[in-house]
């Protein structure tokens, strides 16, 4: 899990859609490589990237993240380490359905709801990716979206989840968090949505977050 070809044809399919240039990120895996790793990672790449703009189809000025489930916390994590080394100014920031935050300070810990987190990722699921992720070390809230004290002046946003995801309060939680400190976010709730949804490319709820996702990406990198 979390190797750049698992998602190649979709990229491919985003780029065609897009006209946009995708770098996939082939970063440390945990457990081996616990947090943040993956992160570093990722910002290393971020500001290589950014220092290419001599390179047809690069432009500096319009680079954006995108991430799923534990991507997307990555992802998410990007956009504040960005800001925070002021290394990359970002276009925008792209979450689908995001892991932002470990289960013992999730919503779902203080109040669970029995409808969510029944389908392809589960507790226990959530449980062991993040102790393979955290292995028992103290992290810097700060390298966590979802523990980040400040969420200001981050790049606007694009958030997609289902309404039966095991993370969408705290997804939902994670946007209005953005809002009220004034960023600009488009935020999509899908009914009958489980995690992973947009695999399930035959599905009209996921041809609609295709559409959703292709015309953020287009408008804000186009």
């Amino acid at each position: 899990m979390g190797m750049p070809e698992m998602d190649a044809a979709r990229n491919i399919e985003l780029v065609r859609a897009t006209g946009c240039t995708i770098l996939s990120v082939d970063y440390r895996l945990a457990p081996e490589h616990p947090h943040p790793a993956a992160l570093e990672d990722c910002h290393a790449a971020l500001v290589w990237l950014a220092a290419q703009s001599q390179v047809p189809g690069i432009a500096a000025k319009r680079i954006g993240v995108i991430g799923e489930s534990a991507g997307g916390g990555v992802a998410a994590a990007l956009a504040l380490l960005a800001r925070d080394k002021q290394s990359v100014q970002l276009a925008c920031q792209v979450l689908i359905y995001p892991m932002l935050i470990p289960p013992g300070q999730s919503i779902d810990a203080a109040t669970p709801d029995p409808r969510t987190g029944r389908f392809i990722w589960t507790r226990a699921s959530n449980e062991y990716c993040w102790s393979a992720n955290l292995s028992g070390k103290p992290v810097e809230r700060a390298t966590i979206a979802g523990l980040a004290p400040d969420v200001a002046g981050l790049p606007p946003a694009f958030l997609a989840v289902g309404a039966l995801d095991l993370f969408v309060h705290d997804n939902l939680a994670y946007v209005g968090r953005l809002l009220r400190s004034g960023c600009s976010v488009e935020a999509h709730l899908y009914p009958g949505a489980i995690h992973g949804f947009d695999r399930m490319v035959e599905a009209e709820v996921s041809q609609r977050y295709t559409r959703d996702l292709v015309d953020f990406i287009s408008r804000h990198l186009g």
